[in-house]
Protein backbone atom coordinates (compact mmCIF):
# COMPACT_ATOMS: atom_id res chain seq x y z
CA UNK A 1 0.00 0.00 0.00
CA UNK A 2 1.40 3.48 -0.96
CA UNK A 3 1.96 5.66 1.89
CA UNK A 4 -0.52 8.10 3.20
CA UNK A 5 1.17 10.87 4.35
CA UNK A 6 -2.06 12.76 6.09
CA UNK A 7 -2.71 9.38 7.32
CA UNK A 8 0.71 8.90 8.86
CA UNK A 9 0.00 12.68 10.26
CA UNK A 10 -2.91 11.62 12.53
CA UNK A 11 -1.16 8.99 13.90
CA UNK A 12 1.14 11.59 15.28
CA UNK A 13 -1.91 13.50 16.01
CA UNK A 14 -3.19 10.34 17.98
CA UNK A 15 -0.33 9.98 19.57
CA UNK A 16 0.29 13.48 20.95
CA UNK A 17 -3.34 13.85 22.27
CA UNK A 18 -2.92 10.51 24.38
CA UNK A 19 0.31 12.01 25.72
CA UNK A 20 -1.34 15.24 26.25
CA UNK A 21 -4.28 13.50 28.53
CA UNK A 22 -1.65 11.27 30.41
CA UNK A 23 0.73 13.83 31.07
CA UNK A 24 -2.71 15.87 32.53
CA UNK A 25 -3.38 12.99 35.05
CA UNK A 26 0.01 13.14 36.01
CA UNK A 27 0.13 16.87 36.54
CA UNK A 28 -3.57 17.78 36.97
CA UNK A 29 -5.98 14.97 37.60
CA UNK A 30 -8.73 17.34 37.98
CA UNK A 31 -7.83 19.38 34.77
CA UNK A 32 -7.54 16.02 33.19
CA UNK A 33 -10.79 15.33 34.32
CA UNK A 34 -12.41 18.33 32.87
CA UNK A 35 -10.84 18.10 29.89
CA UNK A 36 -10.75 14.28 29.00
CA UNK A 37 -10.71 14.72 25.20
CA UNK A 38 -7.12 13.73 24.77
CA UNK A 39 -8.03 10.07 24.78
CA UNK A 40 -9.83 10.41 22.03
CA UNK A 41 -6.49 9.96 20.67
CA UNK A 42 -7.50 6.28 20.81
CA UNK A 43 -10.66 6.55 19.21
CA UNK A 44 -9.10 8.36 15.97
CA UNK A 45 -6.23 5.59 16.26
CA UNK A 46 -9.32 2.87 16.01
CA UNK A 47 -10.59 4.55 12.55
CA UNK A 48 -7.54 4.56 11.46
CA UNK A 49 -6.47 0.72 12.28
CA UNK A 50 -9.57 -0.39 10.73
CA UNK A 51 -9.01 1.33 7.33
CA UNK A 52 -5.94 0.63 7.28
CA UNK A 53 -6.29 -3.09 7.79
CA UNK A 54 -8.94 -2.75 4.65
CA UNK A 55 -6.42 -0.98 2.35
CA UNK A 56 -3.58 -3.54 3.26
CA UNK A 57 -5.21 -6.50 3.22
CA UNK A 58 -6.07 -5.92 -0.50
CA UNK A 59 -2.19 -6.71 -1.20
CA UNK A 60 -3.49 -10.63 0.44
CA UNK A 61 -5.90 -10.99 -3.07
CA UNK A 62 -5.34 -14.30 -4.25
CA UNK A 63 -2.51 -15.06 -2.29
CA UNK A 64 -2.45 -18.93 -0.50
CA UNK A 65 -3.67 -18.48 3.02
CA UNK A 66 -4.24 -14.88 3.54
CA UNK A 67 -5.20 -15.18 7.10
CA UNK A 68 -2.25 -16.82 8.55
CA UNK A 69 -0.21 -14.43 6.69
CA UNK A 70 -2.53 -11.45 7.72
CA UNK A 71 -2.13 -12.73 11.49
CA UNK A 72 1.80 -13.42 10.85
CA UNK A 73 2.31 -9.58 10.01
CA UNK A 74 -0.05 -8.22 12.96
CA UNK A 75 1.25 -9.83 15.19
CA UNK A 76 5.38 -8.96 14.45
CA UNK A 77 4.19 -5.32 14.20
CA UNK A 78 2.16 -5.46 17.63
CA UNK A 79 3.76 -8.67 20.13
CA UNK A 80 7.57 -8.02 20.27
CA UNK A 81 7.74 -4.18 21.25
CA UNK A 82 4.56 -4.71 23.80
CA UNK A 83 5.98 -7.99 25.34
CA UNK A 84 9.60 -6.41 25.66
CA UNK A 85 7.72 -3.64 27.40
CA UNK A 86 5.61 -5.18 29.40
CA UNK A 87 8.14 -7.23 30.71
CA UNK A 88 10.27 -3.96 31.89
CA UNK A 89 7.35 -2.99 33.52
CA UNK A 90 6.57 -6.13 35.02
CA UNK A 91 10.11 -5.72 36.29
CA UNK A 92 9.79 -2.11 37.77
CA UNK A 93 6.68 -3.14 39.53
CA UNK A 94 8.36 -6.22 41.48
CA UNK A 95 12.00 -4.31 42.11
CA UNK A 96 10.53 -0.36 42.33
CA UNK A 97 7.13 -0.26 42.87
CA UNK A 98 6.89 3.21 43.05
CA UNK A 99 7.90 3.27 39.75
CA UNK A 100 4.80 1.30 38.42
CA UNK A 101 2.12 2.86 40.91
CA UNK A 102 -0.35 1.50 38.29
CA UNK A 103 0.57 -2.38 38.21
CA UNK A 104 -0.52 -4.70 40.60
CA UNK A 105 0.02 -7.96 38.52
CA UNK A 106 -1.20 -11.12 39.64
CA UNK A 107 -0.15 -14.37 37.74
CA UNK A 108 -3.37 -14.92 35.72
CA UNK A 109 -2.62 -11.11 35.09
CA UNK A 110 0.54 -10.99 33.62
CA UNK A 111 -0.33 -13.97 31.57
CA UNK A 112 -3.39 -12.36 30.06
CA UNK A 113 -1.22 -9.73 29.36
CA UNK A 114 0.99 -11.21 27.22
CA UNK A 115 -1.67 -12.99 25.44
CA UNK A 116 -3.83 -9.79 24.93
CA UNK A 117 -7.07 -10.47 27.01
CA UNK A 118 -8.82 -8.62 29.37
CA UNK A 119 -7.98 -9.25 32.93
CA UNK A 120 -8.13 -8.12 36.20
CA UNK A 121 -5.03 -7.47 38.49
CA UNK A 122 -4.45 -8.04 42.27
CA UNK A 123 -6.31 -5.28 43.18
CA UNK A 124 -9.51 -5.79 40.80
CA UNK A 125 -9.30 -4.00 37.97
CA UNK A 126 -9.50 -4.92 34.41
CA UNK A 127 -5.41 -3.78 33.18
CA UNK A 128 -2.69 -5.07 31.76
CA UNK A 129 0.92 -4.95 33.21
CA UNK A 130 1.25 -2.57 31.03
CA UNK A 131 -1.91 -0.36 31.65
CA UNK A 132 -1.82 1.63 27.62
CA UNK A 133 -2.22 -2.09 26.17
CA UNK A 134 -5.78 -2.17 27.11
CA UNK A 135 -6.15 -1.03 23.41
CA UNK A 136 -4.05 -3.30 22.11
CA UNK A 137 -6.82 -5.65 23.46
CA UNK A 138 -9.25 -4.26 21.38
CA UNK A 139 -7.03 -4.55 17.87
CA UNK A 140 -6.25 -8.48 18.73
CA UNK A 141 -9.82 -9.01 18.90
CA UNK A 142 -10.38 -6.94 15.39
CA UNK A 143 -7.39 -8.59 14.12
CA UNK A 144 -8.57 -11.95 14.89
CA UNK A 145 -12.44 -11.50 13.38
CA UNK A 146 -10.22 -9.87 10.58
CA UNK A 147 -8.46 -12.91 9.32
CA UNK A 148 -11.64 -15.15 10.08
CA UNK A 149 -13.55 -13.08 7.44
CA UNK A 150 -10.37 -13.32 5.03
CA UNK A 151 -9.78 -16.92 5.80
CA UNK A 152 -13.48 -17.42 4.08
CA UNK A 153 -12.55 -15.59 1.39
CA UNK A 154 -14.78 -13.03 1.87
CA UNK A 155 -14.32 -9.27 2.28
CA UNK A 156 -14.37 -8.03 5.96
CA UNK A 157 -17.22 -5.07 6.29
CA UNK A 158 -20.38 -7.31 5.67
CA UNK A 159 -19.24 -10.06 7.93
CA UNK A 160 -17.84 -8.22 11.01
CA UNK A 161 -20.02 -4.92 10.97
CA UNK A 162 -22.71 -7.15 12.14
CA UNK A 163 -20.34 -9.04 14.80
CA UNK A 164 -18.88 -5.46 15.98
CA UNK A 165 -22.59 -4.16 15.87
CA UNK A 166 -23.48 -6.96 18.65
CA UNK A 167 -20.49 -6.71 20.98
CA UNK A 168 -21.55 -3.23 21.22
CA UNK A 169 -25.27 -3.38 21.87
CA UNK A 170 -23.99 -6.12 24.27
CA UNK A 171 -21.73 -3.39 25.67
CA UNK A 172 -24.54 -1.48 26.45
CA UNK A 173 -25.90 -3.47 29.33
CA UNK A 174 -22.37 -4.34 30.59
CA UNK A 175 -21.64 -3.99 34.53
CA UNK A 176 -18.75 -3.83 36.16
CA UNK A 177 -19.38 -7.67 37.61
CA UNK A 178 -19.01 -8.93 34.39
CA UNK A 179 -16.50 -11.59 33.67
CA UNK A 180 -13.13 -9.28 32.53
CA UNK A 181 -13.13 -10.96 29.10
CA UNK A 182 -16.54 -9.47 28.66
CA UNK A 183 -14.81 -5.89 27.88
CA UNK A 184 -13.96 -6.05 24.91
CA UNK A 185 -18.01 -6.28 24.52
CA UNK A 186 -17.88 -2.25 24.07
CA UNK A 187 -18.93 0.45 21.67
CA UNK A 188 -14.91 1.22 20.29
CA UNK A 189 -15.22 -1.54 18.46
CA UNK A 190 -17.53 0.67 15.99
CA UNK A 191 -14.83 2.82 15.73
CA UNK A 192 -12.89 -0.33 13.30
CA UNK A 193 -15.75 -0.48 11.44
CA UNK A 194 -16.05 3.34 10.87
CA UNK A 195 -12.47 2.91 9.64
CA UNK A 196 -13.37 -0.13 7.39
CA UNK A 197 -16.47 1.64 5.77
CA UNK A 198 -14.46 4.17 4.87
CA UNK A 199 -11.80 2.17 2.88
CA UNK A 200 -14.72 0.66 1.44
CA UNK A 201 -16.29 3.54 -0.13
CA UNK A 202 -12.92 5.10 -1.45
CA UNK A 203 -12.52 1.85 -3.04
CA UNK A 204 -15.28 2.29 -5.25
CA UNK A 205 -15.43 6.25 -5.25
CA UNK A 206 -13.21 9.06 -5.62
CA UNK A 207 -12.11 10.94 -2.05
CA UNK A 208 -14.17 13.72 -1.46
CA UNK A 209 -13.46 17.55 -3.13
CA UNK A 210 -10.76 19.06 -1.15
CA UNK A 211 -12.71 21.63 0.41
CA UNK A 212 -15.47 19.54 1.48
CA UNK A 213 -12.32 17.70 2.78
CA UNK A 214 -11.51 20.63 4.69
CA UNK A 215 -14.48 21.34 6.29
CA UNK A 216 -14.58 17.96 7.27
CA UNK A 217 -11.10 17.67 8.73
CA UNK A 218 -11.46 21.33 10.91
CA UNK A 219 -15.40 20.25 12.10
CA UNK A 220 -14.40 16.87 13.21
CA UNK A 221 -11.12 17.64 14.87
CA UNK A 222 -12.98 20.85 16.20
CA UNK A 223 -15.70 18.23 18.09
CA UNK A 224 -13.06 16.04 18.87
CA UNK A 225 -11.35 18.25 21.03
CA UNK A 226 -14.39 19.63 22.34
CA UNK A 227 -17.50 16.86 23.08
CA UNK A 228 -17.72 15.70 26.12
CA UNK A 229 -16.96 12.19 27.33
CA UNK A 230 -20.31 10.57 26.42
CA UNK A 231 -19.78 6.71 28.06
CA UNK A 232 -21.32 4.03 26.37
CA UNK A 233 -21.75 6.78 23.35
CA UNK A 234 -18.18 7.49 22.89
CA UNK A 235 -17.79 5.49 19.84
CA UNK A 236 -20.75 8.27 18.03
CA UNK A 237 -19.23 11.74 20.16
CA UNK A 238 -15.85 11.15 19.47
CA UNK A 239 -15.50 7.60 17.13
CA UNK A 240 -17.78 10.28 14.48
CA UNK A 241 -15.48 12.86 14.95
CA UNK A 242 -12.08 10.71 14.29
CA UNK A 243 -14.24 9.42 11.08
CA UNK A 244 -14.64 12.61 9.69
CA UNK A 245 -11.04 13.52 10.21
CA UNK A 246 -9.94 10.68 8.75
CA UNK A 247 -12.44 11.55 5.77
CA UNK A 248 -10.90 14.75 5.44
CA UNK A 249 -7.43 14.12 5.61
CA UNK A 250 -7.46 11.38 2.66
CA UNK A 251 -9.51 14.03 0.27
CA UNK A 252 -6.69 16.24 1.26
CA UNK A 253 -4.03 14.08 0.41
CA UNK A 254 -3.14 14.51 -2.89
CA UNK A 255 -2.80 18.49 -2.19
CA UNK A 256 -1.19 18.28 0.83
CA UNK A 257 0.47 15.10 1.34
CA UNK A 258 3.24 16.12 0.27
CA UNK A 259 4.20 19.34 1.92
CA UNK A 260 3.61 17.79 5.36
CA UNK A 261 6.21 17.96 7.43
CA UNK A 262 9.12 14.79 7.65
CA UNK A 263 9.00 15.65 11.10
CA UNK A 264 5.56 14.73 10.86
CA UNK A 265 4.90 11.89 9.24
CA UNK A 266 8.21 10.01 10.99
CA UNK A 267 6.48 10.63 14.52
CA UNK A 268 3.46 8.82 12.87
CA UNK A 269 5.76 6.08 11.62
CA UNK A 270 7.26 6.15 15.72
CA UNK A 271 4.00 6.33 16.84
CA UNK A 272 3.53 3.13 17.93
CA UNK A 273 6.78 2.84 19.87
CA UNK A 274 5.57 6.57 21.44
CA UNK A 275 2.82 5.11 22.89
CA UNK A 276 3.96 2.20 24.43
CA UNK A 277 6.97 4.11 26.03
CA UNK A 278 5.74 7.51 27.16
CA UNK A 279 4.32 5.73 30.09
CA UNK A 280 7.63 5.26 31.27
CA UNK A 281 8.66 8.90 30.40
CA UNK A 282 6.10 10.62 31.91
CA UNK A 283 6.02 9.34 35.61
CA UNK A 284 10.30 9.91 34.83
CA UNK A 285 9.37 13.72 34.43
CA UNK A 286 6.69 14.00 36.80
CA UNK A 287 9.91 12.34 39.63
CA UNK A 288 12.19 15.21 38.56
CA UNK A 289 9.62 17.95 39.33
CA UNK A 290 6.10 19.41 38.15
CA UNK A 291 7.80 21.63 35.70
CA UNK A 292 9.74 19.00 33.99
CA UNK A 293 6.41 18.21 32.52
CA UNK A 294 6.12 20.44 30.33
CA UNK A 295 8.95 18.73 28.39
CA UNK A 296 6.10 15.49 28.69
CA UNK A 297 5.28 15.69 24.77
CA UNK A 298 8.28 16.44 23.07
CA UNK A 299 10.69 14.16 25.37
CA UNK A 300 8.03 11.21 24.59
CA UNK A 301 8.06 11.66 21.00
CA UNK A 302 11.77 11.54 21.18
CA UNK A 303 12.09 8.50 23.16
CA UNK A 304 9.21 6.67 20.79
CA UNK A 305 11.94 7.60 17.64
CA UNK A 306 14.60 6.08 19.25
CA UNK A 307 12.94 2.91 20.32
CA UNK A 308 11.15 2.94 16.86
CA UNK A 309 14.32 2.95 15.56
CA UNK A 310 17.32 1.16 17.71
CA UNK A 311 14.64 -1.24 18.79
CA UNK A 312 11.23 -2.08 17.03
CA UNK A 313 12.64 -2.03 13.71
CA UNK A 314 15.35 -4.81 14.60
CA UNK A 315 13.48 -6.84 16.48
CA UNK A 316 10.85 -7.16 14.17
CA UNK A 317 13.33 -7.36 11.43
CA UNK A 318 15.09 -10.64 13.76
CA UNK A 319 12.07 -11.89 14.05
CA UNK A 320 10.77 -11.72 10.84
CA UNK A 321 13.51 -13.75 9.48
CA UNK A 322 13.58 -16.09 12.12
CA UNK A 323 12.69 -19.66 11.56
CA UNK A 324 9.59 -20.65 13.67
CA UNK A 325 11.65 -22.56 16.21
CA UNK A 326 14.42 -20.04 16.68
CA UNK A 327 11.08 -17.86 17.16
CA UNK A 328 9.03 -20.59 19.47
CA UNK A 329 12.85 -20.69 21.19
CA UNK A 330 12.48 -17.05 22.26
CA UNK A 331 8.70 -17.48 23.34
CA UNK A 332 10.38 -19.71 25.72
CA UNK A 333 12.94 -17.86 27.05
CA UNK A 334 10.08 -15.53 27.71
CA UNK A 335 8.04 -17.35 29.49
CA UNK A 336 11.20 -19.16 31.68
CA UNK A 337 11.63 -16.05 33.17
CA UNK A 338 8.23 -15.47 33.93
CA UNK A 339 7.99 -18.71 35.93
CA UNK A 340 10.98 -17.99 37.64
CA UNK A 341 9.51 -14.74 38.59
CA UNK A 342 6.51 -16.95 39.93
CA UNK A 343 8.51 -19.27 41.39
CA UNK A 344 10.97 -16.72 43.64
CA UNK A 345 7.46 -15.71 45.09
CA UNK A 346 7.55 -12.43 43.59
CA UNK A 347 4.09 -12.51 42.20
CA UNK A 348 1.39 -13.74 43.91
CA UNK A 349 -0.60 -16.73 42.47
Amino acid sequence: MQELRTVQALRALACALVVVYHTLLASSPALASTWPNGSAGVDLFFVISGFVMVTSARRLNGRPDPARRFLRRRLLRIAPLYWLLTALKLGAALTAPSLATHTRPDLWNVCASFLFLPARDAAGEIRPVLPVGWTLNFEMLFYALFAAALAGRRRPLPILAPILALLAFVGLFRTPSWPAPLALANGLVLEFAFGMAIAEALRRRKPLPPRIGAVCAVVGCALLVTLPLAGPFRCLVWGGPAALILLGALALEPHLGTRIPEALVAAGDASYATYLTHPFVIPALAALSPAALLAALPASLAAGAWVDRRIDRPLRQALGGASASQAANWAMARARWLVACFRAGSISP
